[in-house]
């Protein structure tokens, strides 16, 4: 059991989505399941995530574009792990939305849509993605 923000309680594998909190620069968790679902169970400098969904509200990201302020509006989606992933073959992840309007990978900027396992990290001003089995986002 692990007691997190404002005392919630959780018990990691739990289905979660992750974002930037952009006042503290941690990671939010925000639960998808249990009494907690729809609030932030914990804010952590590092998140370990097994099957990844990568989402980028559109509309969000278009805000961005025209007020040029952040907002969140990217996730990532998974399930919560409480011990360090081993990541045999990582890809680093990125996301920008100036300059793309979807997660990416950072070396071919591919399109990505899910991951079978991501570790996400904040080191001082930015957000580090690395992920393992990416499968690409399909053109539509």
């Amino acid at each position: 059991m692990v007691v997190g923000y404002k005392e919630r309680q959780y018990s990691p594998p739990i289905t979660c989505e992750v974002y930037r909190n952009l006042r503290t620069g941690s990671l939010s968790v925000r639960s998808k399941e249990g009494e907690h679902k729809g609030l932030v169970i914990d804010h952590l400098p590092t998140v370990n995530l097994t099957d990844c969904d990568f989402h980028v509200d559109e509309s969000g990201r278009q805000k961005v574009l025209e007020n040029e302020r952040k907002n969140v509006h990217a996730t990532v989606s998974g399930t919560l792990q409480q011990t360090d992933l081993s990541l045999d073959d990582p890809t680093e992840i990125t996301y920008n939305p100036y300059k793309f309007d979807s997660f990416v990978t950072q070396e071919a900027h591919q399109p990505i849509a899910e991951a079978e396992a991501v570790v996400i990290e904040v080191n001082d001003e930015s957000v580090n993605f690395l992920a393992e089995s990416v499968t690409p986002k399909s053109s539509k």
